[in-house]
């Protein structure tokens, strides 16, 4: 029975079903707050962070680390040991001088706890200092080898003392000693990165190969229900102040997320490949993420294991589930969406057909010395003005042009120190007014980049048809050519222009 039962599936599948698996144009619905996210996740604007990864190989381990923190409060000893040498010589100025050579070594004594880490722990010339209060000499050396900074720092040693060993106990905490050796990663002085919940993405760089285990501290303003988007297979746990893990809410992706943002190998879907979803109170975290085996590839140790090329790097969208729909971006998208103004784009050619071929482009240094050029673009194209800032634009952009062109003149402005361009799709090449050339009739125009451009979960928590948003900080009054790729021509470009 189970026999035929199972043929019958396979023969309802080729008769009706296969289309499903071979269909590129499957409609489906995801949920706006995961789409949002995995826009964001996938393609929108970044921080970039760097982090550093703790390979001792205890501490790789789930079981040890979870056995580890469970008694957070434990209290065990960290054991320095101190060795001293005083020696008298002349160094290589000819000067003589007495120094007091130390080496410093960190032990943790627990009892089932295989770990080589040291800490930064009493490694400081005050505390040779303090063992040595007894002792006259000139300056404190710590170094790795005695004997090996002797020869180094003395060109002739007139005496050397013996060595004196002092032994100093810390008391630590489980959770103390775990937080202290991960921030000993960041060097003697250094911290431990701190992250939290916004509308941009981090762009996290492992600052390592080969390793699975990195961490920083998560700081939660308000309680919430926050859930973590990964662009690699990826996993995390969460520690609070007091040393208890917070368990995991869920870390399932549902069908619709997969199949949209699954990084499917014909390239028709974006990348988040992981979700984790906690409850968390406010307060500050201490977060292990965790890399997966199936994200190192042979690649990567092609060349030079530990090339900065090499070092793995993941995007993470942070975001919490109370987050309110922003008022602004949502009056800017209406607007976007239900333009009230209509401007036609031109390309040079349809402002003087006997200067410019139909399908010619312009080349924005010859406006300089050719005045009918520049006195056919004035008389042609169409100008957004203040009179036009704060409204939805339609822009209509004829077929087969090779771009289109229109002026942004804001010569009359005040007070603009950034300006905002929304877009539905396509992009913006501008180019800002520099001078007159009186004797040609030409202008000089200089080439302008937007300081960032992009989208962030703001813009697509509101609408994910909103293409980008470039923003131009400390932005000129002044006279801009403006250019839209030819790649749009025949579709209808909308923006809104924000003072």
């Amino acid at each position: 029975m189970k026999k035929q039962v199972v043929l019958l599936m396979l023969v309802i599948f080729a008769l009706v079903g296969c289309s499903y698996f071979t269909d590129t144009d499957i409609q489906y619905e995801m949920e706006s707050f995961d789409k949002a996210a995995c826009i964001s996740v996938d393609r929108g604007l970044s921080v970039s962070r760097a982090v550093k990864a703790l390979d001792d190989p205890f501490f790789l381990d789930d079981k040890n680390v979870d056995a580890f923190m469970l008694n957070a409060d434990e209290e065990k000893v960290v054991t320095t040991t101190v060795t001293t040498k005083i020696v008298n010589g002349i160094t290589a100025a000819s000067d003589t001088t007495t120094v007091a050579f130390a080496t410093i070594i960190n032990s943790f004594d627990a009892a089932g706890v295989d770990t080589e880490i040291e800490l930064y722990l009493n490694k400081t010339d005050s505390v040779v200092n303090s063992l040595l209060s007894d002792k006259t000499y000139d300056e404190v050396k710590i170094t790795d080898n005695i004997e090996a900074q002797i020869n180094a720092t003395f060109s002739t040693v007139n005496s050397s003392g013996a060595d004196s060993v002092f032994v100093i106990k810390d008391n630590f905490t489980n959770k103390e000693f775990y937080q202290e050796a991960v921030r000993c990663l960041y060097g003697k002085t250094g911290s431990v990165p701190v992250f939290e919940a916004g509308e941009r993405r981090l762009s996290i760089t492992c600052e390592a190969v080969e390793v699975m285990s990195l961490y920083s501290y998560l700081d939660v303003t308000a309680e919430d229900e926050y859930t973590f988007y990964f662009d690699e297979h990826m996993s995390m746990r969460i520690w609070d102040e007091d040393g208890n893990r917070i368990p995991m809410k869920d870390n399932g992706i549902d069908w619709t997320m997969a199949a949209e943002f699954g990084d499917r190998a014909d390239n028709g879907s974006g990348k988040v490949l992981a979700k984790c979803q906690y409850d968390l109170p406010e307060g500050r975290y201490f977060v292990r993420w965790i890399r997966a085996e199936s994200t190192k590839q042979s690649a990567q140790f092609a060349s030079s294991e530990e090339s900065t090329s090499n070092y793995f790097v993941f995007s993470l969208g942070i975001f919490y589930a109370s987050y309110a729909e922003d008022a602004e971006t949502a009056e800017i998208a209406d607007k976007l969406f239900s333009p009230v103004l209509t401007k036609e784009l031109k390309s040079c050619h349809q402002c003087d057909t006997s200067l410019w071929a139909f399908d010619e482009s312009l080349v924005i240094t010859q406006l300089l010395r050719d005045g009918a050029k520049m006195t056919a673009l004035d008389s042609g194209l169409v100008t957004v003005g203040k009179e036009d800032m704060n409204k939805g634009i339609k822009f209509t952009f004829e077929e087969g042009l090779p771009q289109g062109l229109f002026y942004l003149d804001l010569t009359d402005m005040e007070d603009v120190d950034t300006l905002r361009i929304y877009l539905d799709k396509g992009s913006l090449t501008m180019f800002k007014f520099v001078k007159d050339f009186p004797k040609t009739g030409g202008k000089q125009f200089q080439a302008v980049t937007a300081n960032v451009t992009g989208i962030t979960f703001k813009e697509m928590f509101v609408s994910d048809d909103i293409d980008k948003v470039m923003y131009m900080y400390n932005f000129d009054e002044n006279m801009y050519l403006m250019s839209v790729p030819g790649l749009y021509a025949g579709e209808d470009v909308n923006m809104v222009f924000v003072k």
